[in-house]
This record gives C-alpha cells, structure tokens and sequence, in this order.
C-alpha cells in the first residue's frame, strides 16, 4: 500500500455504512503510540489491535520494536532473527475484512523483510522467514487449526470473518 493510500480515512462510503471501516491517520497512530514509548521500545511487549484494518497500528509498532532490535543486535545475524521473531510474534491483530487481512499480512512481512535486507544484504533467509509468520490466523486453542501436522512456528496476527464466527460466536459463517 502506498503511503498516499494509508493516509486515506476511508476507502468508500459503502464500507464506512457497513462496516464501520475509518482509518486511524499517521499522526494520531504515532501520538498514542508515543504515550506509550516505553512499550513500544520493548521487544516483547505486546500489542493487540482489535480492528487492525491495514495494519495502521501494528506497522509503527513493528517498526518501533524492530529499530530497537537493529540498534542492540544488528551486527549479528542470529541474534537480530532471533530478537526480530520476538518483536514480530508480540504483535497482534483482529480483522474481518479479507482485503485488509492481505494488505497488513503484507505490510508486516514487507517492514521486516527491508529491515532485514539492509541490514545483510538480501532478503530474509528461507529458515528465518518461514519461521515468522504474519497470517491469516491459525487458532488451535480454539478449535481451528489451518496448520494441522505442519512443524511451524505460529502466531496469530489477524482472524478472517469466518474465523471469528467460528471460534467467538459457535456459529457457522457462510
């Protein structure tokens, strides 16, 4: 998503009536997000977004941890993917609309993936990016498990509509 389309509030009047979708812009993202900069300077501190949208929330906060982890272990390699999984698996989302669950998937992934490659030079190791994972979520503990016999590391980053039904409300989505 291109900076001029994040600082759009709206993309449609059709989604605002009905769903409710209004971004939260830059500045107010940063302004709260610097009422708790201690937060957001801790590695595994955790950050739920509950209507994360694009990722408006969870991308600073990401990029907050991550330039914590660039200054204290950037001259190593191990040591940055090991505190870079820790600052990516401390972040959290819940969204229902699809669209906006593959563009903050992408968003976060694309924050970590730069960060990574200015630091050594290439893109992100295969281990090391098949290790973070910024999906659609996987949610075992509560009955649904989208990565059944896969030896994965997981976490949950955002939950698609029928996730939600599902696993919140018991009852079947469409």
């Amino acid at each position: 998503m291109e900076k001029s389309e994040q600082n759009n509030q709206i993309t449609s009047k059709q989604r605002v009536r009905d769903h409710g979708e209004v971004f939260t812009q830059e500045r107010e993202v940063n302004a709260m997000l610097d009422l708790v900069r201690g937060e957001t300077e801790r590695i595994e501190s955790r950050f739920l977004e509950p209507a994360c949208g694009t990722g408006n929330f969870l991308a600073p906060v990401l990029e907050r941890k991550l330039a914590i982890v660039k200054k204290r272990y950037g001259s190593s390699r191990s040591d940055f993917e090991r505190m870079a999984l820790a600052a990516a698996s401390s972040i959290y989302g819940v969204e229902i609309l699809s669209d906006n669950v593959a563009i903050c998937i992408d968003r976060l992934y694309n924050i970590l993936n730069n960060d990574y490659a200015k630091l050594f030079g290439n893109a992100c190791k295969n281990e090391f990016g098949a290790s973070v994972r910024f999906e659609d979520a996987s949610l075992a503990y509560a009955g649904i498990n989208k990565h059944e016999g896969e030896d994965i590391g997981l976490f949950d980053t955002v939950i698609t509509p029928k996730d939600y039904g599902q696993s919140f409300e018991n009852n079947p989505v469409g």
